[in-house]
């Protein structure tokens, strides 16, 4: 009975009570959404997370054409006007969570290879110019090194751990001087090696 209730999806095992685990019922599953909610609902959470971004940044993310997406984001846009504000970066129309106060400065961050911080657009010029973009994808082969970031901006790569006589970092030769200070703390600090 119990094999055929969970391959019915009626029943699976739940948590324990003390030694004995437990069978609940398995809640049915909401209606399945909508395709263009979906893709509303995937836009608006793009953009809140990773903007400043553009619809055309989204669509490649996705895979994506660009008019379907881009009506997604206007849609989204429209059904929540609270959520994405119009941002203008080196003078290009980009998407964003509202701002409630002034972040400032972040200082270093330590990221992985692949990132969604390095990855997770089309245009990266907002985030590294071609010099560190080299540095972070050294063979144009697709492969993306764990990465610095100095307030935002790529100034160069770094290792979790490196073999003896290897420097645990590589900052681009226009990093400013202070940086290497930062990145060393932020490599010292780091507690998943």
């Amino acid at each position: 009975m119990i094999v055929t209730l969970a391959l019915r999806g009626l029943l699976h095992w739940g948590p324990f009570a003390g030694a004995q685990q437990v069978m609940v019922p398995t809640p049915r599953p909401a209606a399945p959404e909508q395709p263009d909610a979906a893709l509303r609902r995937i836009a608006r959470s793009y953009l809140v997370a990773r903007g400043p971004a553009s619809a055309d940044d989204l669509a490649w993310w996705l895979g994506l054409p660009k008019v379907p997406v881009r009506a997604a984001v206007a849609a989204a846009r429209e059904e929540h006007p609270e959520a994405l504000a119009d941002v203008v970066v080196d003078g290009r129309p980009m998407l964003a969570a509202p701002v409630r106060h002034s972040p400032g400065p972040v200082g270093v961050v330590l990221v992985p290879g692949f990132d969604e911080t390095v990855l997770g657009y089309q245009d990266r010029t907002l985030v590294a110019d071609e010099e560190t973009m080299r540095l972070v994808v050294p063979y144009s082969n697709g492969i993306f090194r764990p990465a610095v970031l100095l307030d935002g901006r790529l100034v160069g790569t770094w290792r979790r751990a490196p073999k003896k006589g290897e420097p645990a970092y590589e900052l681009v030769p226009s990093a400013a001087a202070g940086t290497r200070a930062a990145v060393e703390d932020a490599v010292a600090a780091w507690r998943h090696g």
